[in-house]
């Protein structure tokens, strides 16, 4: 019998959460595990959603509302965070759900053997409209640390993959940033690598991202999303410096590099108001534990970023399919590299031509 000692606390931002809204309260209040707290910020709904989750609060004790105007899902999940009481907190979004009414009981073992501060669990996603589950292999480790988990693209920007002590928010003054549109969760993952603390690695799915076209992700549109990842990068390069050690700045610097390296492979004409900052952004071209990285690295270091991109980008897609999982072509892109004899780093990448 799993110990029920470690309280969790559930934060769950609603804005117009439609149909699917039952499905995630239900996949938290059916948890066989019982010691948790639920606190929904209702954020402004206006489809019904906050009768839906004043319905749950009615029938279960554990179920706190609170109705607030809209304000983003920032500012819901930190009036959240003030609010819990648990040992620790977790962040699922009020489109996705658990995987299965033992999820919990998993995650309380763990982190009530392991005694981490942050730890990283399995997701899958389930596609809407094709049913299809797509789910990555896990790592097999016998031990991951937060190096282990940025090299093997398991320390994910979204924060529903992630238990995180609460001690820790309230330690560091942790929060999401009211106004970051579409990238608050990359911010927030970022400042927990940058605080030196315990992260340790579940290897099993606890939680399904419901991919439909009423998402926040498809909703906000490629232009958004993108302008918001930059404005992380921007962010952090400017206070890189701060960081209390070398190690955390090579962890963070590597974390957002392979966002880094996603911007720019998808960079197109239509993005032409970003050029300044994705060329000021090459800084980020200098940590190299990603393959694509390393590659975009060499390549921008013969021929600018911008004839670079083209250039993995086309390598990418031929080697992609030899491998099976996204995040797995380490080596085709190491093959090509040795391939092609790049084996120097040529300019800094802070004055990488465009």
């Amino acid at each position: 019998m799993t110990d029920c000692s470690i309280k969790i606390s559930v934060i769950v931002p609603v804005y117009n959460a439609g149909a699917y809204l039952s499905e995630c309260l239900d996949s938290i209040c059916g948890q066989d595990y019982e010691n948790i707290e639920v606190v929904i910020v209702d954020d402004g709904s206006t489809d019904g959603s906050g009768a839906v989750c004043d319905s749950y609060a009615d029938r279960d004790p554990r179920v706190q509302v609170v109705h607030q105007r809209n304000q983003g899902v920032s500012v819901a999940r930190n009036v959240g965070l003030a609010l819990v009481t648990g040992d620790y907190v977790m962040f699922p979004d009020a489109d996705d759900f658990f995987a299965d009414s033992q999820a919990l009981d998993r995650v309380a073992v763990h982190v009530a053997t392991a005694h981490p501060d942050v730890s990283v669990f399995e997701v899958a996603q389930l596609d809407q409209v094709t049913r299809h589950m797509k789910r990555d292999p896990a790592l097999t480790l016998i031990e991951c640390g937060a190096a282990d988990l940025i090299r093997g693209n398991k320390y994910r920007a979204g924060m529903c993959s992630k238990i995180v002590r609460t001690a820790v928010c309230r330690q560091f003054g942790l929060q999401f940033t009211p106004g970051l549109r579409m990238s608050e969760d990359m911010e927030f993952s970022a400042k927990l690598l940058s605080h030196n603390l315990k992260i340790t690695y579940l290897p099993t799915c606890i939680y399904i991202i419901r991919l439909w076209a009423g998402s926040s992700t498809r909703r906000a549109g490629a232009q958004k999303i993108y302008e918001g990842t930059l404005q992380v990068l921007d962010g952090w390069r400017a206070s890189a410096q701060m960081c209390a050690s070398s190690e955390t700045r090579d962890l963070v610097g590597n974390f957002l590099a392979g966002f880094y390296a996603m911007l720019l492979i998808s960079y197109s004409s239509g993005y032409s108001r970003f050029a300044h900052r994705m060329q000021a952004n090459a800084y980020y071209l200098q940590f190299t534990w990603h393959g694509s990285v390393r590659l975009l690295d060499r390549v921008s270091a013969l021929c600018g970023l911008r004839l670079a991109r083209y250039a993995v980008k086309v390598l990418l897609s031929v080697y992609s399919g030899l491998v099976t999982v996204r995040g797995k072509y380490q080596g085709a892109v190491d093959s090509v590299s040795s391939a092609l004899r790049l084996t120097g780093r040529g300019a800094p990448s802070e004055s990488r031509k465009w």
